[in-house]
């Protein structure tokens, strides 16, 4: 069975929220993914995988708060609705992230330990940017922007 790299993930253009600060978040955060992907695929130290790890985290943990700025602006009962399950849904993922994060800590260096990361990082960011989508038209329908 060939392993799929993430590298060659479709997510490469996440769809534009048209707020400058927030795709430019996208961006980085993107970077930040395949920083920690090419660590883990060059079998990279523990600490080096950790120090990737840190800023992805720290990148995303960032982006979710400003979103959540944005989010607070919404006051249709869609956008309240979207504003509830979108906290959830980010801690929900920050969390799993976190874990898998602490299993593949301790044993960077087995395949199938990274393969499971990689797996739960590239639904959980393919997750990222498909639940923007909804938020992208609430955005546009109530005039938020940057």
């Amino acid at each position: 069975m060939q392993q799929r790299s993430i590298r060659r993930v479709t997510w490469t253009s996440p769809p534009a929220i048209g707020i400058e600060e927030l795709d430019a978040d996208h961006q980085a955060i993107i970077a930040r993914v395949r920083a920690l992907v090419s660590a883990l695929d060059d079998e990279s130290s523990g600490a080096s995988v950790d120090h990737a790890f840190t800023e992805m985290i720290t990148a995303l943990e960032d982006h979710i708060r400003r979103e959540e700025d944005y989010l607070e602006k919404l006051t249709s009962e869609a956008g309240v609705a979207h504003r509830r399950r979108h906290c959830q849904f980010h801690n929900f993922m920050v969390g799993t992230l976190r874990h898998a994060y602490t299993e593949l800590a301790k044993d960077v260096r087995a395949e199938r330990t990274r393969a499971m990361f990689r797996a739960v990082l590239e639904r959980i960011i393919e997750e990222l940017f498909t639940s923007d989508e909804e938020m992208i038209d609430l955005f546009r329908k109530e005039g938020v922007t940057g």
